[in-house]
């Protein structure tokens, strides 16, 4: 099945009120467990390419959700694939991500990630992961943690201005669980011949859409098990993106019991050697790597 929608980015900041927007369809509810990401699409890519392309790697999407801009018509650089169940969704992220697309030209590969649904607030925990081998890359950072660990969720490693990389990433859980007992498993382990180097990075509360056009900001969250000079925060700026109309059902929002913290004053951490030429982006990359998560 294929489907194509009028869809408002989840990172769409502009002023008007939720009421502005069409009235949702129910089947526009989107399961996060179930429903991948997917970017890097070309424009002449609709939502039977997408699908027949899942296909031929032995994997069957129940719906390919397409992405048009709202003013335009014409099809965004990313969409939704839903899948029957968690397991085969999880199935594709371990085995198609980074795999060439089929008669894809130019030549593409997967870009994929667990989708966020936007309509709830959810707590992503994320890891800092240092000293990666140049020529991992997302796919294949993924394919370490995401093998073993189920709640992974996403992996992105940092590249220079050339697309080379900066040997250095996030990996993105959604159990606190599994992202402490991958601190601990994984740290140090050697990975291509080299030796991977952990860090706990701050826990973040994705709002829902419709709480961040009126202006709030997502929070740092207390974690007990992470001291003040583990962590950095960057307050995360508002910027405009091309407007886009996602129509989501509504759904009662449950209230969170995670403890709200100021963020704590600016501490970094000091890195030696090795890592003192990433000690910027560590330092400031909690706010890169939310901004680019909001487009998802």
């Amino acid at each position: 099945m294929t489907e194509t929608s009028n869809t408002e980015g989840e990172d769409d900041h502009d002023s008007r009120h939720a009421s502005d927007y069409p009235r949702p369809h129910a089947h526009t509810t989107l399961d996060s467990h179930r429903t991948l990401w997917m970017g890097d699409l070309l424009p002449q890519w609709d939502a039977q390419f997408i699908s027949n392309a899942f296909k031929e790697l032995g994997h069957a999407p129940s719906t390919v959700k397409m992405v048009t801009d709202r003013q335009t018509g014409a099809n965004c650089a990313y969409c939704f694939v839903e899948f029957a169940s968690s397991d085969e969704a999880r199935d594709a992220m371990l085995r198609a991500n980074g795999h060439k697309i089929p008669h894809s030209e130019p030549r593409s590969r997967f870009n994929l990630s667990f989708a966020n649904d936007p309509r709830v607030p959810s707590i992503e925990f994320n890891l800092f992961v240092n000293n990666i081998h140049p020529d991992l890359d997302d796919a294949a950072l993924y394919q370490v943690f995401g093998a073993r660990y189920r709640s992974c969720r996403g992996a992105k490693v940092y590249r220079n201005r050339d697309g080379t990389s900066r040997c250095l990433g996030f990996i993105r859980f959604g159990d606190q669980t599994e992202q402490q007992m991958a601190l601990v498993e994984m740290n140090k382990t050697v990975v291509r011949g080299r030796e991977i180097i952990l860090k706990l990075a701050a826990a973040k509360q994705r709002l829902p859409r419709h709480q961040i056009r009126e202006g709030m900001q997502p929070q740092l969250i207390a974690d007990p098990s992470m001291g003040y000079n583990q962590m950095a925060y960057q307050p995360i700026p508002q910027q405009q993106h091309p407007q886009m109309a996602y129509q989501y059902q509504q759904q009662p929002q449950q209230q969170q019991q995670a403890v709200y913290v100021q963020p704590p004053e600016l501490v970094y951490p000091y890195n030696p050697t090795a890592e003192e030429a990433n000690a910027d982006l560590i330092a400031n990359g909690d706010a890169w790597w939310e901004v680019l998560e909001e487009s998802r």
